[in-house]
């Protein structure tokens, strides 16, 4: 009996260990993905370059810069 229950006892602190490393490994696993968004939250952001519309001189415009 004695060695029964020292077993049962045995695979009871077993699991205990073994839930809390799992907890750890969550809460680790968690932390690196909260610091790579906070690294690429922090990071500059390269702004979408806006081309500037081009505008090409043709007579007909010359002329009506020339009017005004």
């Amino acid at each position: 009996m004695d060695i029964n229950n020292n077993f049962n006892l045995n695979n009871i602190s077993i699991d205990f260990v073994l839930k809390i490393l799992q907890d750890y490994q969550n809460l680790a696993n968690e932390n690196k993905i909260l610091k790579n968004s906070l690294k690429n939250s922090t990071k500059p952001k390269k702004e979408s370059l806006k081309l500037t519309p081009k505008f090409y001189l043709t007579p007909k415009i010359s002329n009506i810069i020339k009017k005004c």
